[in-house]
């Protein structure tokens, strides 16, 4: 049997009973997380994407978050995932960023069959997992090539559609014109893309392509077996060590910031406690960390507008340090003019971390190692962790009580703090949901 068909057969097969538990349990904390950032993201662009919904309009199958509109399962997923993207406060992990768009589609074709929590967390852990295999195989470390391709596998195993049938829709899928975000390879002068990882467009391309292989559209099987020169296919028919099941390492964020750099915010505040520091007493702060973080949109100390803000590390560590609250607070307007906040990004460099570049091309993430140099009252203080121990990675997960806030943070101002705390009780609960569609009314 081919590689493709391996795959297919795997995602058809997973039974949620089978599942590592680890990977349910992140699982359903990454469907807790992306509906709050998801919320999150409605004051940054929901306005424009409801009205663009409302324009384009579709068969009512599936619920834009806070809008109280339904539209397409299609759109549905799309505007709900890239909403999830806009603080840069969503997940990551293997395949970096898969989340939003990967809870989305399972949740809005989850609506259009009504599935069960059971079969969408299911259908979630095994398509994350086969996504991560991707990630894993890549040789030029593309991050998204594959990625609409696993949210076509999810919706096929929703649809309920056969192994040729999911076999046909990766086919379609491998001809769509994915392409990597702007944001990973900025132009100069720098431009922030609004966009970010394309959520939108990826959730379109996925459910796209297995709705037209339901309807009998597609002549390309066995897409995987013709790209040996882009995947190690041999590594991809298992999951890789040495997590036993990518799921497991789902990543959270404590901070609206790049992942792999909120090790300098955690080592900064343990440095600062641990040595009876405050922020005003800090000189210079200097984080050691892989050379992406060295890209003009993320090396920023002096961000002017909302979105150079979420991209900005200096921005992030500094809000950080000065422990204002994680979220919106962030980015407004007072806040990026605010000059205590301006002066400590400034005091704050970043310079690449040789052996973190190495392990982050290798896509060891839990390896990328985080460095501090923290200087305060004519001495330095230096601290060291690798992000495998840093709040919200798998070696030490956000505590339940984190994870609650940063929900009620974000949903509360959209549908209220008691009605929040009814949908973060049912998702904590997904397994006893009977449909999608219950799930949905308390969006």
């Amino acid at each position: 049997m081919g590689i493709t068909n391996r795959l297919v057969e795997e995602l058809l097969s997973a039974d949620l009973a089978d599942i590592p538990a680890r990977a349910r349990e992140r699982m359903q904390r990454l469907f807790i997380d992306t509906v709050g950032t998801t919320y999150g993201g409605l004051p940054v662009s929901g306005q424009e994407f409801i009205a663009y919904a409302h324009d384009v309009g579709g068969t009512p199958e599936a619920v834009i978050l806070g809008g109280g509109l339904r539209t397409s399962g299609q759109l549905a997923a799309g505007i709900n995932a890239q909403l999830a993207r806009s603080l840069d406060f969503e997940e990551t992990g293997p395949g970096i960023h898969i989340g939003p768009s990967l809870v989305h589609t399972v949740l809005a074709i989850g609506q259009r069959v009504g599935a069960t929590g059971a079969e969408m967390l299911a259908t979630a852990c095994v398509t994350y997992e086969i996504n991560g295999r991707f990630h894993y195989a890549r040789y030029d470390g593309d991050i998204q090539r594959h990625i609409n391709v696993c949210l076509a596998m999810a919706t096929c195993r929703l649809l309920g559609l056969d192994a040729e049938t999911t076999n046909l829709a990766m086919g379609l899928c491998w001809g769509y014109p994915v392409r990597q975000s702007q944001l990973l390879n900025p132009p100069e002068p720098k431009r922030i893309s609004h966009v970010g990882m394309g959520n939108l467009f990826l959730c379109h391309d996925g459910i796209q392509a297995a709705l037209l292989s339901s309807i009998g559209y597609g002549e390309m099987p066995d897409e995987l077996e013709r790209r040996t020169k882009e995947y190690d296919i041999d590594s991809m028919a298992a999951s890789p060590e040495p997590f036993g099941y990518t799921a497991g390492e789902i990543q959270l964020k404590p901070w609206p910031s790049s992942r792999l750099s909120q090790g300098g915010i955690q080592l900064s505040l343990e440095l600062m406690k641990e040595h009876g520091l405050s922020a005003g007493d800090i000189e210079q702060v200097t984080v050691h960390l892989p050379d992406i973080y060295l890209r003009p949109h993320q090396y920023d100390p002096a961000p002017r507008s909302f979105w150079e803000g979420i991209y900005s590390v200096q921005w992030g560590t500094a809000l950080g340090i000065l422990g204002v609250e994680p979220g919106h607070e962030w980015f407004t307007e007072e806040r990026l003019a605010d000059p205590v906040a301006r002066g400590m990004a400034r005091r704050i460099e970043i310079v690449e971390d040789p052996e973190g570049s190495r392990v982050f091309a290798a896509r060891r993430f839990h390896e990328v190692p985080n460095t501090v140099e923290l200087r305060a009252g004519g001495r330095t203080y230096t601290k060291s962790a690798l992000m495998y121990d840093i709040l919200g990675s798998p070696g030490r997960p956000m505590p339940k009580a984190m994870l609650d806030d940063k929900f009620h943070r974000l949903t509360d101002p959209a549908i209220g703090h008691g009605r929040a705390g009814v949908l973060l009780e049912a998702l904590y609960d997904l397994t006893s949901i009977s449909n999608a569609n219950d799930l949905a009314e308390l969006f």
